[in-house]
């Protein structure tokens, strides 16, 4: 009983309330559509280009996207933004680089840069989806006939929509629990699981119902369960490397304590899925709006889907090879060694310098593979049940790795808080 008082203390407690007050405000802003907008032509529209990188952009945005709301465009240009500005960091742009080195100025200096490009993608995006309506839709879909200055304010909306999404989701990071722009993904998914449950019961029990209909949607469902139960093993699993200390005062610290480097199974997160459904769908996207009607737009529309034999290859090769690329962004063997030598530390049996960098991109490989194999799996899971099935399966691989990996970090942040408060409240007493 004690655990669960300190676990809500007055403080943690607050922190919940007004979390849960600017999700609700994210959500209401999630069914306020855009003005000029023909809502009636731009859902059909969207039925006939959906799929691919439209559905991807509403899950996320938990429906924003599909109703046309100022949140359409979600957080995804910030996180567009940050995957750039990340990639951009690692010894590419020398100012960036030096950044990265600077501490809390330089990590100011890269959130702003960070902001100012979502906003610049946030805007090309929105202008070019405003621009795609009119010329799929002889310029029906704007109620003013689609001349530019309507265009430009359709854009600067949408926008506006993503930048007070930022703020919203500074707001939950300093005031809130959890990461702000995960927890706004996070709302997003978790307002669509009904959706879905709804869709796969009505795939299975619709107007021409399958024998043991009822019996499958509960299997689907059950199914789903253990495939989040095994993402959240996957996510937590990691290989511990023993790290043992040169300087006679920290080998005393740290002697009644096990001390070693932990490298995860899936170090690169979600990151390679969304590079790799971004480069898949980003054809078929352009090819849609703007080519519909040429040979080859209708070539990779049918063909790079994710349910063709060579779009699911495609994804699933990127998807692998992503997961490498992206795994030794985030731990840097030549790093690592450079850490373990600044702190006086070693692995044991592995001399310092350059067989420490060998021996910890060997380990890394190895587990590498084992994740990036976990993670292909994970997100060919989905399509190949659609295409088995006919059932479209939105909580994907990405959505499910999102939802456990921001439901585990929460969690983990609750405690520390309840931790806090409870040594506070000892201090006082």
């Amino acid at each position: 009983m004690e655990q669960i008082k300190s676990f809500f203390s007055k403080g943690t407690t607050k922190r919940i309330v007004f979390t849960i007050f600017i999700l609700f405000v994210f959500r209401l802003g999630s069914i306020l559509p855009v003005p000029f907008i023909n809502q009636a032509v731009w859902q059909s529209s969207f039925s006939n280009q959906g799929g691919g990188l439209f559905d991807f952009l509403d899950f996320l945005g938990g429906g924003a996207f599909k109703q046309f709301s100022i949140f359409a465009l979600s957080v995804s240009p910030y996180i567009t933004a940050s995957i750039v500005i990340q990639l951009l960091s690692q010894d590419v742009v020398p100012t960036l680089t030096r950044w990265q080195k600077e501490g809390v100025n330089g990590k100011r200096k890269r959130g702003t840069l960070t902001r100012v490009l979502s906003l610049i993608l946030a805007f090309t995006q929105g202008m070019a989806l405003a621009i795609s309506y009119n010329l799929n839709s002889g310029g029906t879909t704007l109620t003013t006939g689609g001349n530019n200055f309507i265009l430009i304010a359709v854009a600067i909306i949408l926008t506006a929509g993503t930048a007070v999404l930022m703020w919203l989701a500074d707001l939950i990071t300093k005031k809130g629990i959890g990461n702000g722009v995960s927890m706004i993904i996070l709302a997003g998914i978790v307002s669509q699981l009904p959706n879905q449950f709804v869709t796969i019961w009505n795939h299975f029990n619709g107007e021409a119902p399958l024998a043991n209909g009822p019996l499958l949607a509960v299997l689907m469902y059950v199914f789903l369960f253990l495939l989040v139960v095994v993402v959240v093993y996957m996510q937590e699993a990691e290989r511990r490397l023993p790290i043992q200390y040169t300087n006679a005062m920290m080998l005393t610290k740290v002697k009644k304590s096990v001390t070693y480097l932990p490298l995860k199974l899936n170090s690169a997160g979600v990151i390679p899925v969304i590079f790799a459904n971004a480069i898949i769908t980003l054809p078929i996207t352009v090819a849609s709006i703007f080519f519909a009607s040429h040979p080859n737009a209708q070539w990779i529309m049918t063909n790079l889907k994710m349910t063709a034999p060579i779009g699911l290859a495609l994804y699933l090769g990127l998807t692998f090879l992503f997961t490498f690329f992206y795994s030794f962004i985030q731990i840097d063997p030549e790093k690592v060694a450079e850490n373990l030598a600044k702190q006086n530390s070693f692995i044991p049996s592995i001399r310092p310098g350059e067989e420490t960098k060998k021996y910890v991109s060997k380990v890394l490989g190895r587990i590498t593979t084992v994740g990036a194999i976990y993670l292909t799996i994970l997100v060919a899971t989905p399509v190949l049940i659609e295409m088995g099935l006919g059932v479209q399966i939105s909580l994907g691989g990405t959505s499910i790795i999102i939802l456990t990996g921001v439901a585990l970090e929460t969690v983990r942040q609750l405690k520390n808080q309840s931790s806090v408060q409870q040594y506070t409240n000892f201090l006082e007493d």
